[in-house]
């Protein structure tokens, strides 16, 4: 009986029966800045307590710990939330308030004793969900309650109890542009739903509902220093148990309260955050700073003036965020579908190319083997190409070449002994015998040209001479194997950006075959295609030029140039869109989501976290692609990144 007078402030609330202290004064520095009026806000760690359908727009890991002062007490308060990239996110924590050094009386004022202490702890494991319809998120929090309280029996003792219930949240935040929708949130969270009931000796507690809805709207402001205030109002309806009314000889009260609450938080910057409220009439104040250096953590203050209680209470939270940030986590994701997709093209191209090869190679080992010579000789050069260090198509080369050597002196000699069996020695045959003699030479020494010209000619004076057509048909196909060789490398020369060395191969193939107009139109339209490949070049680095010098409309006509000549060119293509879009470009304020998504790139920025900060900025412009102010910070931030990039690269020569 005593103990209730003695600490009437942990156990009873005046005209709200037996609500808890938690209830009462609730938890964490910025919502009680708010005046408690936090039901449609709750995205910190207490969420667990104001609201877990909340929990679910926390965007990275993060730990709060709270404490208060109270008069003879602790109170105190900490949570460990875990945002999910798809499955929602967890939190959970525990409240306690701890009385020491009681003094226990017996109805006749006999000091039973003097270091009695009462424990009031709530554990709290919370999930909350973004559902994908409407801009609604859901949220729950199971919960469970311990009180160890001094005995009323006289006798010094203590006694304990422990009971379980659940909170419900709902969390709306419209997705519109509407001018009243926008920014606005609207929330419930029904605290002991199902509610803890606890038993002390004859004494049954069970905790009230408490049905909070509560309203909230973010207004900014301030042009290119962007401010925001956000202002927001609760409204509770507490119902107490009909076993709670009337205990302990108390007077009894209502069975049903109402409250209202209102607050405001004012954001200058992320250095510093003002708030204040009317906690049901009384006053509240508070203030927060945000350090980014070490991964950010939050310092939130506030005071409560007036209160039920009895005394000023001052109340100081700390949370620190760790870990990657949703967003983060989404981008690595990505990134990793990225890389296993070029692993999956690289394991696929190499499939192919080993396949080629073995077929290649299969072929040419069949066409040698049937003295095709010059056929196997192609197939070999397709595997050589394929992989230049391959030593079987190597061997093979080499054996093609030495038996096309052996061939043509076997030719040779036969040729001869035909020739000085020929019973008629004139002087016709002496010419066709020295120039298919010259022919030979001419191959000898790689001159197809020349030895096809003294074939041509021997041909002229004996056109029926099986052996001379045989070399002449031979040799061309060997001159247009070598200038089909010399124009491949000179593809390949292009293709590398190596220019000079692609047109020396030219010059080098149009002089083998100087008469031949399919060899010649073959080399025009290949320098035709340097050509335009040069002027492509070109094209693009003025653009380029212009880009960053900040001349967007050259930069755009140049690229329009350049993507005539080559339409495919991704990465023309994605320099003239970003040109059209900053030529036309303006400023524009930035409201809402948007806007602090904004904030959220200016924060990664300055912790040196460009790519990120990229990435979240480029969602703005999705919907905003001409708004400058967010052009111009995605450029700063490709900047610092090719510096770091330029200056890695100088680290590593």
């Amino acid at each position: 009986m005593w103990l209730i007078a003695a600490v009437p402030g942990f156990s009873q609330r005046g005209d709200a029966g037996t609500t808890s202290i938690f209830m009462e004064t609730g938890l964490g520095a910025r919502a009680q800045g708010f005046g408690q009026a936090f039901t449609a806000i709750a995205n910190d760690g207490s969420a667990v307590f104001w609201n877990p359908a909340g929990l679910d727009y926390i965007t990275q890991s993060n730990v709060v710990a709270y404490h208060s002062t109270l008069v003879g007490a602790y109170y105190n308060f900490a949570s460990f939330t875990y945002p999910f990239v798809n499955f929602g996110s967890f939190g959970m924590g525990i409240s306690r308030l701890a009385v020491t050094d009681i003094q226990l009386y017996s109805e006749n004022f006999d000091l039973i004793d003097e270091n009695a202490s009462y424990d009031e702890e709530e554990f709290y494991l919370s999930y909350g969900k973004k559902l994908p319809w409407f801009g609604l998120a859901v949220g729950a929090t199971f919960k469970a309650t311990r009180i160890a309280s001094p005995s009323n029996d006289n006798t010094g003792g203590s006694v304990s109890s422990i009971g379980t219930g659940m909170d419900f949240g709902l969390l709306y935040r419209p997705e519109s542009d509407n001018a009243f929708l926008k920014n606005l949130s609207v929330g419930m969270n029904v605290q002991n739903l199902i509610a803890p009931r606890m038993k002390l000796i004859t004494d049954e507690y069970v905790d009230p509902m408490n049905i909070k809805f509560g309203v909230a709207k973010d207004l900014l402001f301030g042009g290119e220093q962007l401010r925001r205030l956000t202002l927001t109002s609760d409204f509770n309806l507490i119902k107490i148990h009909k076993s709670n009314l009337n205990h302990s000889g108390l007077t009894k009260p209502k069975s049903t309260n109402s409250r209202i609450f209102f607050g405001g938080e004012f954001s200058y910057n992320p250095f510093l955050t003002l708030r204040g409220g009317f906690d049901n009439g009384k006053i509240a104040l508070g203030m927060g700073t945000e350090f980014k250096q070490f991964q950010r953590f939050q310092v939130d203050y506030s005071v409560n003036i007036g209160n039920a209680i009895g005394t000023t209470l001052h109340r100081v939270s700390l949370t620190v965020n760790f870990g990657k940030t949703i967003e983060e986590q989404i981008q690595i994701a990505k990134n990793r579908r990225l890389e296993e997709d070029q692993r999956l093209i690289t394991r696929t191209q190499e499939v192919a190319r080993t396949k080629a090869i073995k077929e290649h190679s299969s072929v040419g080992k069949e066409l040698f083997k049937d003295g095709k010579l010059i056929q196997a000789l192609v197939e070999f050069e397709n595997v050589a190409a394929l992989d230049p260090n391959n030593e079987q198509a190597k061997l093979y080369l080499d054996s093609i070449n030495s038996a096309m050597d052996n061939q043509l002196a076997a030719q040779l000699a036969d040729t001869a002994e035909s020739m000085k069996q020929l019973t008629v020695a004139s002087e016709n045959e002496k010419f066709v015998k020295d120039h298919y003699r010259k022919g030979y030479q001419f191959i000898q020494k790689g001159d197809f040209l020349a030895a096809i010209n003294e074939f041509q000619t021997a041909l002229e004076r004996d056109p029926n001479n099986k052996d001379i057509q045989a070399a002449l048909t031979e040799t061309r196909s060997l001159l247009d194997k070598r200038i089909g060789s010399f124009i491949a490398k000179a593809r390949a020369s292009a293709a590398a950006n190596n220019f000079a060395e692609a047109l020396k191969l030219l010059s080098e193939a149009r002089a083998l075959d100087p008469t031949n107009q399919n060899v010649q139109k073959e080399i025009d339209s290949e320098l035709k295609r340097i050509s335009t490949r040069l002027t492509f070049l070109e094209t693009t680095r003025t653009g380029l030029d212009a880009y960053q010098r900040g001349e967007y409309q050259e930069a755009m006509e140049s690229f329009e140039k350049a993507l005539l000549l080559d339409p495919s060119n991704e990465t023309v293509k994605e320099y003239h869109k970003k040109s059209i879009v900053r030529a036309f470009a303006t400023f524009k304020n930035l409201e809402g989501n948007t806007e602090k998504m904004y904030l959220q790139g200016v924060d990664l920025y300055v912790e040196g976290k460009y790519q990120q900060a990229i990435i979240l900025w480029q969602r703005i412009l999705e919907n905003d692609p001409y708004n400058k102010r967010v052009l111009n910070a995605i450029d700063k931030a490709e900047e610092q990144l090719r510096s770091l990039q330029n200056q890695q690269n100088l680290q590593k020569k």
